[in-house]
């Protein structure tokens, strides 16, 4: 199992329009395409979820037991290229209810 230790090297703004994916168990939710080339940035609620970025919208079976998990309220960030444009999610467990917000902006070093 792995889980993302939520340092990251760059600075991604509070977001002004984030993406709210929500379900339950592994049934998965999907982003809208994100902008190439913009940093990303998602934000775990109050369950551990599995993540897939993927080049092409989920088909709903895109999150395996092998995807990368990122922890409670731990948060993540990414520059979106053209392989992590969009991102499928589900529970980290495969039964509880999960929420994760996804936003891009520009990056800003520090």
């Amino acid at each position: 199992m792995q889980i993302v230790d939520a340092s990251v090297f760059v600075h991604a703004p509070t977001p002004k329009n984030s993406q709210r994916l929500a379900n339950t168990g592994s049934t998965e939710s999907s982003s809208t395409e994100l902008t190439v080339g913009k940093m990303a940035t998602i934000m775990v609620g109050a369950t551990a979820i599995r993540i897939e970025f993927l080049p092409t919208a989920g088909a709903g079976s895109s999150v395996a037991t092998t995807s990368l998990i990122i922890g409670v309220n731990q948060r993540f960030a990414w520059v979106v290229l053209d392989e992590t444009k969009f991102v499928a999610i589900e529970a980290a467990d495969g039964a509880s209810a999960y929420e994760a917000w996804v936003w891009t902006s520009s990056p800003k070093l520090i």
